[in-house]
């Protein structure tokens, strides 16, 4: 081990061990665990409502929200996990490098909130546009299959898990993922441009997933007036409360891309060109 690899390994551990004793952390990361008890118990009585009062609602439908409650499920316990493992650590660890993180684990804990992000919004959008099926094909839409629905879950899954592979081979590739981690992120130089990119796309998505929302909620109130005056409206009004939950958590991700993604990404870009800039002018740089 030569002496800049020494240098990197005792950096990274002064780096966890400061991190972890910084009093913002100390307060975030208890109030994150308690959001992560509040999903986790939400989604538990959720599915125990749903059993004892079951809402009936179209196949395809039921597909896309069964994936994703279980994003947001899967998304909170590596979250809580992760959280706990560095609680556990700073109250028993007896040198500054026992916090740091095995690359193999910090892949574990880190790659299903990056599945989380690259599905979540593909799902909103499905079911929006299931949504928008229903709507328009009010006569026939309950007479229909399941393939939507599957076809759907099979592209967001698909295309999380191809971002997931893109995150894993450009850390790889880099030299920082050859030795265990201090603060855990799968961000390098390698791929924070392309996560830039994603997060600006996922955010058009969901602008586009809000204005469908919005769209259909005039229908369907269009329709409700219609079928009050005539009596013949065919489109199940069980799924309204569900539609409404769906709206609200489109609105929920909507305001999370826009406070904390957007200067994340910002933070991320203003690095990149910061370097790229030291890089064609290292005159400035002795100063």
């Amino acid at each position: 081990m030569n002496s800049s690899t020494i240098c990197t390994v005792s950096s990274s551990c002064i780096d966890i061990a400061q991190f972890l004793k910084q009093p913002l952390y100390q307060i975030t990361s208890w109030v994150q665990l308690a959001i992560v008890l509040v999903i986790l118990v939400s989604i538990f009585t959720l599915i125990r409502r749903w059993l004892v009062h079951k809402i009936t609602i179209h196949g395809n439908l039921m597909i896309l929200v069964f994936n994703l409650v279980f994003l947001y499920c899967l998304n909170a316990v590596f979250c809580g996990a992760s959280i706990i493992r560095y609680k556990i650590l700073f109250y028993f660890y007896s040198s500054n490098c026992d916090l740091r993180t095995p690359a193999w684990l910090a892949f574990v804990l880190t790659a299903p909130p990056y599945l989380y992000l690259a599905a979540n919004p593909g799902i909103h959008f499905f079911i929006m546009a299931e949504r928008c099926r229903a709507t328009l094909f009010a006569r026939h839409y309950e007479n229909e299959g399941f393939r939507f629905g599957w076809i759907c879950s099979a592209i967001s899954w698909v295309f999380a898990f191809s971002f997931i592979l893109y995150i894993i081979l450009t850390d790889l590739s880099a030299d920082g993922f050859s030795q265990p981690l201090g603060v855990v992120s799968l961000t390098s130089r390698n791929n924070a441009q392309g996560i830039i990119y994603l997060h600006y796309a996922l955010l058009l998505l969901l602008i586009v997933t809000s204005i469908g929302d919005f769209w259909i909620k005039i229908m369907n109130q269009k329709q409700l007036n219609r079928s009050a005056k005539y009596g013949n409206y065919s489109v199940s009004k069980k799924a309204w409360p569900f539609a409404f939950i769906v709206c609200k958590c489109q609105k929920e991700i909507m305001w999370q891309f826009i406070i904390q993604r957007l200067p994340f990404c910002c933070y991320i870009r203003q690095s990149h060109w910061s370097q790229q800039d030291s890089q064609r002018r290292p005159d400035k740089i002795t100063g």
